[in-house]
């Protein structure tokens, strides 16, 4: 995931997606924003997964945080050197 064209594939299709300025807020929407926050946080771009943190204002979806050993921790930790680093 650290390779440099997957970075820009998930900057864009977050772009294209959850952070368009056309996109509105559906069903599902926590999921999106969950997933590349995720994401974004497992690569180390703080300040793309600081924009979803802050687009999630505190909700999380399971999935994917459940993929990770200690899901709740792992959100937690993750948010906040986030959102200080982003």
């Amino acid at each position: 995931m650290r390779q440099p064209s997957v970075h820009e594939e998930l900057a864009a299709a977050a772009t294209s997606s959850v952070l368009h300025p056309a996109y509105r807020s559906r069903f599902g929407w926590v999921s999106g924003h969950s997933v590349f926050a995720m994401a974004f946080s497992l690569i180390g771009d703080e300040p793309r997964a600081a924009a979803h943190f802050r687009a999630l204002d505190g909700r999380a979806s399971e999935i994917p945080w459940t993929y990770l050993p200690d899901p709740v921790a792992e959100l937690e930790r993750r948010r906040a050197r986030a959102l200080a680093k982003g």
